[in-house]
């Protein structure tokens, strides 16, 4: 199983592990479990996770975005 370095911010709701593991990251159907080895959490298929870490980087980025021309247009 490979640990995937940008999951790194996903944690276990069951243990609090932060970080996840898979079997095939060439495979979009493969199984994202928690990175703690004791713990049975699975996150659903690498397809979806890949996604939906996507859409919250992309969140952010825009979140972080309007914020900061939300800050420069009240200095004026």
């Amino acid at each position: 199983m490979n640990t995937i370095p940008y999951t790194a911010s996903l944690s276990c709701g069951t243990c609090g592990t932060k970080g996840v593991r898979i079997d095939d990251d060439a495979d979009e159907n493969s199984i994202v479990r928690c990175k703690n080895p004791g713990c049975d959490t699975t996150f659903g298929t690498w397809g979806d996770v890949r996604k939906m870490v996507r859409e919250k980087t992309a969140k952010k980025a825009k979140n972080d975005i309007v914020a900061a021309l939300r800050k420069s247009l009240r200095k004026k």
